[in-house]
């Protein structure tokens, strides 16, 4: 099986490969993670909730939490187009099935090989 590339920078797209379902406690050899830090006006208004409601939808794990200077971080792991979906809600393009509270200023996002340790999606 191939693995993902390691992509870095803004508003990336990630080429890698379909990811097989995984059971509780397995990483696939081909799952991504998808680690996204935001910035705007994300803290204190549902943002890490609604975050956990899509990720959740899409059978990911992974976590979203505050950071000290206002930003929030969001770890996604699983197939790569459920985490790409994740990014592109995160932009404000994706699917609209849970609302993005708040205001998104800046997403920097990065791509890698799925590391496991989550055992769902969680806020912190």
């Amino acid at each position: 099986a191939t693995s993902a590339r390691r992509v870095s920078g803004r508003r990336v797209r990630h080429t890698g490969p379909v990811v097989e379902q995984v059971t509780e406690g397995q990483v696939a050899e081909s799952s991504v993670r998808l680690t996204a830090v935001v910035t705007g006006m994300v803290q204190g208004v549902g943002f890490r909730y609604s975050t956990r409601a899509l990720a959740m939808t899409m059978q990911l794990r992974g976590v979203a939490e505050n950071l000290p200077n206002g930003d929030v971080l969001v770890i996604a792991e699983g197939a790569q187009p459920d985490c790409q979906k994740v990014l592109d809600w995160l932009h404000g393009t994706g699917p609209r099935i849970v609302r993005r509270p708040g205001r998104v200023d800046f997403v920097d996002a990065r791509w890698g090989p799925a590391e496991g340790g989550f055992r769902s999606f969680t806020c912190r």
